[in-house]
């Protein structure tokens, strides 16, 4: 009698060995990234989007305001909520974290965890959307549920030593949820954001309302009405305006000329002011 392989023999006594080698694995990291990136156009064309403008309105408190957004590549952001009185306005010019109001003759430097928090809202986009961040970790934690709902969970470990808990939709590969936790004054804190409304912004799919939980409860929903890519901006548009108070001299106003003709020729200030 010729003998069986010893490949086929061990199959035939182990059949567990062929029902393991034929289940669907699961996706790792590496595989999960792809998807979620795919959905989104693609890491060429992500990495390719310079500029990132969103208006729309956040609630809190039983308050609604009015807000505009910028971020350019690779970390500047200036943002500007529009309060009952006056304009709240902060940004990063990618050295300096600030924060003003249109009245004030200069900003504020923002420091400390102020400043951290500003910085880690510069990003374009979250941190699972491209691999150009090195100093993040990211680790495929496997299925979970949220909710009620079946999620794939990605965690990622910050420089600054917060944490990222992003939950995924495993049908859409789109965001329906992620954690942030972080420690402060020996406490930790956890902020969650739930994202729904999806829509296309060219080759894009974004959540248009995100809602903001603080220690279980909500405390803000963000709504947004219009958002566009690539949109021109220059970098002293991300500076502090009048600089920073206490470390920058006040800039000097150019005062106004009449021509001869009855023409007017106004200095930056005015440009700024216009804007």
């Amino acid at each position: 009698m010729k003998l069986l392989p010893a490949l086929i023999l061990c199959a035939l006594l182990c059949p567990d060995i062929l029902t393991a080698a034929n289940a669907p694995r699961e996706p790792g990291l590496r595989e999960v990234l792809a998807e979620y990136q795919k959905v989104q156009g693609g890491k060429t064309y992500i990495s390719s989007i310079e500029t990132l403008r969103m208006e729309g309105t956040i609630e809190q408190e039983g308050e609604t305001y009015s807000f505009v957004q910028v971020k350019k590549k690779p970390n500047l952001m200036r943002m500007t909520i529009e309060l009952e009185t006056t304009d709240l306005i902060m940004g990063y010019n990618g050295k300096t974290a600030w924060q003003t109001t249109r009245q004030r003759p200069q900003a504020l430097e923002l420091t400390g965890a102020a400043k951290q928090e500003l910085i880690r809202d510069d990003e374009m986009f979250g941190h699972l959307h491209t691999d150009d961040n090195t100093t993040i970790t990211r680790t495929y934690l496997g299925e979970a549920e949220l909710d009620n709902i079946k999620v794939l969970q990605i965690e990622v470990q910050l420089e600054d030593g917060g944490v990222e808990l992003y939950s995924i939709d495993p049908d859409t590969y789109l965001d329906y949820a992620m954690a942030y936790t972080w420690v402060e004054d020996g406490q930790t804190h956890t902020t969650e954001y739930r994202f729904s409304d999806y829509r296309s912004v060219d080759k894009l799919i974004l959540p248009h309302r995100i809602e903001c939980y603080q220690e279980g409860e909500i405390a803000s929903v963000v709504t947004l009405d219009s958002i566009r890519l690539d949109a021109g901006v220059y970098l002293p548009y991300f500076d502090p305006p009048g600089g920073i108070e206490g470390r920058d001299e006040l800039p000097v106003k150019n005062e106004t000329r009449t021509m001869p003709t009855g023409m007017t020729i106004s200095g930056p200030s005015a440009l700024a002011n216009a804007n």
